[in-house]
Parts: structure tokens; sequence; C-alpha cells
């Protein structure tokens, strides 16, 4: 029995509004490893950087860091064994019935995981699902609802589904 590690992240806002500043797009990306040693060397590159008085935030982030800093996490990333998956749902396309945040958020995870499940995991595997911490306690619980039915309905292994911390 292997365990297979999903972390997922979303790109784009929940609503359908046209406006500026409104997304056209959801974006729903996966990474999928068989350990933790990706999130480990990053732990470690952060606390290297820190010894180096490179100046981080709470958490390393591509658009605000420096070169530098990116050059390295994507370095560290390089020695890593990953699968990384996105989906992307042009919000126009996306039926009318769906038109609410939670019901995207929904259809997302179940078009995206349901095209991956058979490559990420295997019978016999058990799967972890970590999403990334959306809102407030109800809208977390929908969403792990959802991430958990989009898993339950197209993996064939036993899983979990947990929320990464704030970032």
């Amino acid at each position: 029995m292997a365990s297979v590690y999903l972390f997922g992240d979303e790109a784009g806002n929940f609503d359908f509004s046209k406006g500026p500043g409104a997304s056209r797009y959801f974006i729903l990306t996966t990474v999928a490893m068989s350990d933790c040693q990706a999130g480990d060397r990053i732990q470690a590159l952060r606390r290297r950087l820190a010894w180096r008085g490179v100046h981080l935030g709470a958490v390393l982030h591509a658009t605000e860091d420096p070169q530098a800093v990116r050059d390295e996490v994507f370095s560290t990333f390089r020695r890593c064994e990953m699968r990384v998956d996105a989906t992307i749902i042009a919000k126009a396309r996306v039926p009318g019935t769906l038109h609410d945040g939670q019901q995207l958020y929904r259809y997302a995870w179940h078009q995206h995981f349901g095209r991956i499940a058979g490559q990420v995991a295997r019978d016999g595997d058990r799967l972890l699902a970590v999403a990334s911490d959306l809102g407030t306690r109800k809208r977390r619980g929908a969403f792990h609802l959802a991430v958990d039915d989009a898993v339950r309905t197209s993996a064939r292994c036993p899983h979990r589904v947990a929320f990464s911390g704030p970032t």
C-alpha cells in the first residue's frame, strides 16, 4: 500500500462577476507526491534563508519574493519527485445552476480529480488530499464536503481530506 499526498490550491475568484478585477477563469492545481520531502526541503530552505538574513514573509510566495529566492525554491523542487496537474475552467461556460462559489468549487474538484484520479492513486493506495484553507468555518465545511465527494467518487482507495493553514 502506497501513500499519496495531494495538495491543491485554486486561483480565480468564486463569483461570476464581469467587472474590473474579476477573473474569467477558475483554476484548480494539485501537486501529488509519494512523500512530503518537498515540504521538508522547503522548510529547510526557509531556515537557511533566515540564517542568511534574507527577509521572508509568512510564506514563500513566487510573485512577491526576490528572484534569488524564487530560483532557490525552484531548484529545491527540481530535486523532488512530484506530479503537477491543473484544470482551467472558463467561468462563462459553467452551467448557470453552478453559478455559486461553493458549487463552482465542487464542480472544479469533480472535473479535476475525475480526470487524474486513476493516474494519481491506485487500488490499495491511501490518499491524503489537502486543499487550501478558505473562508469561514461554514464555508470550510462545505468545501471539505466538496473535496471529499470528488475524491470518494473518483478514487478507489481509502482517503482523508484536510486543509492547509492560511497562506
